[in-house]
């Protein structure tokens, strides 16, 4: 008797077992559909969100300082006299010759101390006019020397 009960209860779930995949497989399209629905009726009941801050050049720890509006206006402008496009480039350029080499490689450090050494004059000239457009409190904060 359990050995016919064992089998009819195998023969049962091998019957069952299509129909409940079918049908869970269905219920999760359904709350899809729904879950569709609800985000388009959130989305259309939501406010405008504010315009998404276009992506700047300058460093984050700069973005960080809590910077006006006019601040940001003024550090943008003066990093885009500084920088130009050409800067950039050469930049970009030696930088992904760098990401092609190891890490502590002589020729990997000889670049990056080159990289350097290149851009240290652009570099001060920004630091120049960050200082005449920074509060003295955000120059604290940006000029501070890393713990090493």
């Amino acid at each position: 008797m359990k050995k016919n009960f064992k089998r009819f209860a195998i023969l049962a779930i091998f019957v069952a077992l299509p129909f409940l995949s079918i049908q869970c497989d269905s219920s999760k399209e359904k709350a899809d559909v729904k879950e569709g629905e609800i985000k388009s009726d959130v989305v259309a009941k939501q406010e405008p969100a504010p315009k998404p801050q276009s992506k700047s050049m300058l460093p984050k720890k700069l973005l960080n300082l809590g910077l006006t509006d006019e601040q940001r206006a003024q550090c943008e402008t003066a990093y885009q006299e500084i920088f130009t496009p050409d800067i950039i480039a050469q930049k970009k350029e030696m930088v992904k010759q760098l990401k092609g080499m190891e890490k502590n490689s002589e020729q990997y450090l000889n670049l990056k101390k080159e990289i350097n050494e290149k851009l240290k004059p652009y570099y001060a000239q920004f630091r120049m006019k960050l200082k005449e457009i920074l509060t003295p409190e955000q120059q604290e904060i940006y000029f501070a020397k890393k713990g090493k």
